[in-house]
């Protein structure tokens, strides 16, 4: 494959600058070259026979342009200008210009595909797209080929796997005041969390107890980079009878996401986590002790704080 924009014995490293630049327009692109006063091996630097001239490969089209703005001819040396592929079975060249003696001053040629080329996408042997590029979001393991074919008779397929990793189960168990990872491995890398916060410094497969709260850990299996968080783990100090002292009863359960709260004292703070221990929402001031969410399905946990003290609720929400 070979563009001859206008081939000759040029030398650079006597005279001329070569330079490429990538042009956005739209959604496409311009990959231009272009050949600055350009001098001739044979005609050194004589200004005289020196050339300027592009090639430029225009992806909104697929075409091929050449812009010449000056060529001129050194002695008898022969010049090409065309487009050829790469077993040489098709060539174009400009006619008058095919290995002969010629020059040019701004001109220009533009090359246009006549072909067409056609996609098809197959998961699991059935055609699911007819695009140069498809977007997939898949749940497992597919296998996946790309054929495409042109109006003249080439075709291509290209196969390959895409692998959709296993979800691990990672829970969190407590002896004493330690929490400990149910998921221990050498590939693994640990962050916990406190309340929604990493916990900095913490990054063992355990960790001792700080204060009341929710802790969930975090895991890194650094050879997939696939992350994975446990499920919440929700520490209270409070003996057994104490316990009740700390939750709030909200309800409905299930709610469409306005939940009223069981309490008389005023409410000043509600955050809400969803079950990864992500903070999803906060409430200030929540009226008459009701308020309202927009969250999707799920179970989320909050907490309510009342007189610089802590309180918990577990909600269900079902839209």
């Amino acid at each position: 494959n070979a563009i001859f924009a206008a081939w000759e014995d040029w030398n650079p490293i006597i005279g001329g600058t070569i330079s490429y630049s990538l042009l956005e327009n739209g959604d496409s692109s311009m990959f231009v070259v272009s050949y600055e006063s350009l001098s001739h091996y044979l005609c050194d630097s004589e200004l005289a026979t020196q050339g300027s001239f592009q090639i430029i490969l225009n992806q909104a089209d697929n075409s091929i342009i050449t812009n010449i703005t000056n060529k001129s001819s050194c002695l008898s040396v022969s010049s090409l200008q065309g487009i050829i592929n790469e077993d040489g079975i098709n060539a174009l060249s400009v006619e008058g210009r095919n290995s002969s003696v010629w020059s040019a001053e701004l001109h220009s040629i533009k090359y246009t595909p006549s072909n067409n080329i056609y996609f098809n996408w197959l998961i699991n042997n059935d055609v699911v797209h007819e695009n140069d590029s498809l977007c997939i979001s898949p749940y497992s393991s597919q296998d996946v080929s790309l054929l495409y074919w042109d109006d003249i008779g080439c075709d291509v397929q290209l196969n390959f796997s895409v692998e959709v990793l296993p979800e691990y189960e990672n829970n969190i168990v407590r002896v004493g005041d330690v929490l400990y990872s149910s998921l221990v491995d050498d590939s693994y890398s640990y962050q916990w969390y406190f309340d929604g916060v990493e916990l900095e410094g913490e990054t063992n497969s355990s960790l001792n107890l700080l204060s009341e709260g929710q802790y969930f850990v975090q895991i890194l299996n650094t050879e997939n980079g696939c992350y994975y968080n446990s499920r919440i783990h929700l520490y209270v100090t409070a003996s057994i009878n104490e316990n009740n002292k700390h939750f709030i009863q909200t309800y409905p359960q299930p709610s469409n996401g306005i939940f009223s709260i069981n309490t008389r004292d005023k409410i000043s703070l509600i955050k809400i986590y969803d079950s990864k221990g992500i903070l999803v929402k906060e409430i200030r001031s929540a009226e008459n002790n009701k308020f309202k969410t927009s969250l999707n399905s799920g179970i989320y946990f909050a907490h309510f704080y009342i007189r610089d003290k802590k309180y918990y609720s577990r909600l269900v929400i079902s839209n």
